[in-house]
């Protein structure tokens, strides 16, 4: 009886461990991480879990006494590294409670980056070292041994009841505000109401696309830089893209973001700390010149932190994907399972699966994307879409999807699935009728971080604009910030920057006067930011 008790303990230890990618989700949730998520998990989900800890846990417990009965020499092996789980697992389990309460959180945190432990890797080798220890201590005493197994399964027991303090916790949909609530104020000064598409593709790098040895030519991209202006000299707005798309969307340099609650963050800039969302956007302004925003993207939580400035808005929030309020118990249990077996930690199902979650969301914002972007007249679409960041796949035969390796060839691959995304939203625009009458900005957030072929080299992104009627290239090779697009955007949409021409006369602007406010001679125009256009 002690024997098979014992095997159960260390079963239900073993299923707890297995099932640890779930428990980081469901309890990992501290104030700065529910930034990026848009639901939180109920009590269904959290006794979902319980549950098959519990049955899991007879499963492996059952074989595990199956084994001890079969061979004393198993018993012996399997004790020391199962040991060493449980410890680590409980552990692993208060250290994911601990994020509930940021002062605790961040010493425990510093403690274990000072020692170096750092990831689930870090986390299992540290189970097994911690095994081969108690089995050279406890094994070769029995009945220390004896002891020390019950308190230590006992443990996890402890913290598997622990879990179920978290049903308490609010559960639900985060509040993301009414969609299509949106005010639109009419302003003077207004230009003839093209529509307006900003396309930001994450982790677009200059060198790794026009800087080629092999001359590799990306149709779609080129098609459109032949009927654009091209800014060969852009500096991007931040090194991630967690600081980028504020800078772009503020049209200010953010030197650091810090994700602080569900609905906002705090940001540095020079010289000041504001709290984000709080200085005026693109929206903003978009609204003040009679424009409708739009907003399609992944990662920053848009539809919540913009609620009320947009009047549609479509994002993928990437974490906790596998939650859903209206799913039934059964759907939750194989998602838990599906999760724990296919997550990119594990080498054989883990790539695939990323690769086909990522291309499924590349497929969803794409034609979210192409869908907003066609409305005609005083629209804004600002489209941030995940490509050609990585998971990188790339598609053979009749659409069949093939994961390729997070380098310098898996990022041409998803460079090619940037350029068929670009290609869809033109061809979408095209059939509505909207494309010669638009301005279209693509360009991106970041270059490629990882440094392949020297990616990241100089910081510089692609950009090109397409004016309203515009048939033929234009090239811009002087610096530019991409910080500064915002400028140009709300300049056209005031009917100052209507032709290349002027774009680049825009581009090439003197700064204003100490005064703040810049005149120019008879027959030109001050804009809204104190541009002169003659």
């Amino acid at each position: 009886m002690r024997l098979l008790g014992g095997s159960l303990l260390l079963g239900l230890s073993a299923a707890t461990f297995s099932l640890a990618p779930v428990a980081e989700q469901l309890l990992r949730l501290a104030p700065a991480r529910l930034y990026f998520i848009r639901t939180l998990p109920d009590r269904t989900d959290y006794l979902v879990f319980l549950g098959l800890v519990c049955v899991l846990g007879v499963i492996a417990g059952t074989a595990f006494w199956s084994s001890y009965r079969c061979t004393g020499l198993l018993r012996r092996i399997l004790e020391a590294p199962l040991a060493g789980g449980v410890v680590l697992g409980v552990a692993h389990l208060v250290y994911l409670h601990l994020s509930r309460y940021p002062p605790l959180w961040n010493a425990v945190v510093a403690w274990w980056e000072r020692v170096g432990v750092t990831g689930t890797d870090g986390w299992f080798g540290l189970s097994i070292l911690f095994g081969l220890l108690v089995l050279g201590v406890f094994g070769q005493w029995s009945r220390g041994w004896m002891l020390a197994k019950p308190m230590l399964c006992g443990g996890a027991a402890v913290v598997w009841m622990a879990c179920g303090s978290a049903i308490l916790r609010p559960a639900g949909p985060l509040r993301e505000g009414p969609s299509g609530g949106a005010t639109v104020r009419m302003a003077r000064g207004m230009g003839p109401g093209n529509p307006v598409v900003w396309i930001v593709l994450d982790e677009w790098d200059y060198d790794l696309t026009y800087r080629r040895s092999d001359h590799k030519v990306f149709p779609e991209f080129e098609r459109l830089r032949t009927q654009s202006v091209f800014l060969d000299n852009v500096r991007a707005a931040g090194k991630s893209t967690l600081v980028a798309i504020p800078g772009l969307l503020m049209g200010q340099s953010v030197r650091e973001y810090r994700p602080a609650t569900a609905a906002g963050a705090r940001f540095v800039t020079v010289g000041t700390a504001e709290s984000f969302p709080g200085p005026r956007t693109i929206f903003d302004t978009a609204g003040q010149f009679g424009y409708s925003s739009h907003v399609v993207g992944w990662y920053h939580p848009y539809c919540r932190i913009f609620a009320g400035q947009l009047s549609t808005c479509t994002w993928d929030d990437l974490r906790l994907a596998f939650l859903r309020p209206d799913g039934t118990t059964a759907q939750r249990v194989g998602a838990f399972l599906r999760e724990s077996v296919e997550l990119e930690n594990l080498p054989v199902a883990g790539p695939d699966n990323g690769a086909l979650k990522h291309l499924a969301r590349v497929q969803e914002l794409a034609e979210q994307a192409s869908i907003s972007a066609t409305r005609p007249g005083r629209n804004f679409s600002f489209l941030h879409l995940p490509v050609p960041h990585a998971p990188f796949f790339k598609l053979e035969g009749e659409g069949r999807m093939v994961p390729v390796p997070t380098d310098g060839e898996g990022y041409q691959s998803g460079l090619d699935a940037a350029d068929r995304a670009v290609g869809a939203v033109r061809q979408a625009m095209e059939k509505a009728g909207v494309w010669d009458e638009a301005l279209v900005i693509v360009t991106s957030d970041h270059p490629y971080r990882h440094q392949f072929e020297g990616g990241y080299g100089n910081g510089h992104v692609p950009m090109m604009i397409k004016f309203p009627h515009q048939s033929s290239p234009l090239n811009y090779s002087h610096p530019f910030q991409a910080v500064e697009t915002r400028s140009l955007i709300e300049d056209f949409m005031q009917g100052a920057v209507a032709t290349p021409e002027r774009a680049v006369a825009w581009l090439e602007r003197k700064p204003p006067t100490a005064g703040g406010k810049t005149k120019g001679p008879p027959g030109t125009l001050v804009t809204l930011h104190g541009s002169v256009i003659r």
